[in-house]
């Protein structure tokens, strides 16, 4: 079967998907009604046909091509249940914390926060060695909360992606103000892992004055923060 590239629009040029690229950042083209546009969510493939660049032509997506350059990428939080009480009343970090199993090793792609209904504007979601502490963070992104849906997780990418290696404690964690952004209490926020034999949960944390202080029981969190890895 014939190798196929997408064709994205990244600062308002057409071009190549390429190995590595985020579909966070290059949008997908698409050809719906005669006119070329980006993919969106929701929009449906079977209406909405992607565009592909093979031998120097653009032509669209046909059933059993392959498809070259795109990057899957898997959460390691699967199910949240945002039961704790909505809070904004603390300055700081909050998040979980996690243990990578000896012997695994994760290419961190993106950081995430869950978006409650009403918040807007951006937060900062950072991974932190627990070993190194918050002054130096192993990877940071900001999440534009003025994107997404309510009741789910909004996602950044990392500038480059990242890989940790295992037999370790990290902390995703938000910077948060008091005021600022709703999130949620650690007490009642719970949820499950994609793949719990490679990692686990060791429960929510927060940071004050450059202290990580755990609190919760291990599959419970802050936020939700969340991350994403290849």
């Amino acid at each position: 079967m014939a190798e196929k590239r997408p064709l994205v629009l990244y600062n308002g040029i057409r071009e190549e998907l390429r190995t590595g690229d985020f579909l966070s950042t290059k949008k997908p083209l698409v050809l719906y009604g005669g006119t070329v546009e980006e993919l969106r969510a929701g929009d449906s493939l079977d209406t909405k046909k992607p565009l592909v660049h093979y031998n120097g032509v653009i032509e669209q997506l046909r059933s059993g091509d392959t498809v070259a350059g795109i990057v899957s990428t898997t959460p390691m939080i699967a199910t949240v249940n945002p039961g704790g009480a909505v809070r904004n009343n603390f300055t700081g970090r909050v998040g979980f914390q996690f243990l990578l199993f000896s012997g695994q090793s994760l290419t961190v792609t993106h950081l995430s926060f869950w978006k409650i209904a009403g918040n807007t504007g951006n937060i900062t979601v950072e991974l932190i060695d627990n070993s190194i502490g918050v002054g130096s963070p192993v990877a940071s992104a900001i999440v534009d909360l003025s994107t997404g849906s309510a009741g789910g997780y909004v996602d950044a990418a990392l500038a480059a992606p990242v890989t940790i290696p295992g037999n370790k404690y990290y902390s995703i964690m938000a910077n948060v103000i008091n005021g600022g952004i709703q999130w949620y209490d650690v007490f009642g926020t719970t949820f499950t892992l994609t793949e719990p034999g490679r990692y686990s949960g060791q429960g929510g944390c927060y940071e004050f004055s450059g202290t990580i202080t755990p609190n919760g029981s291990g599959n419970e969190t802050y936020g939700p923060t969340n991350l994403k890895y290849q």
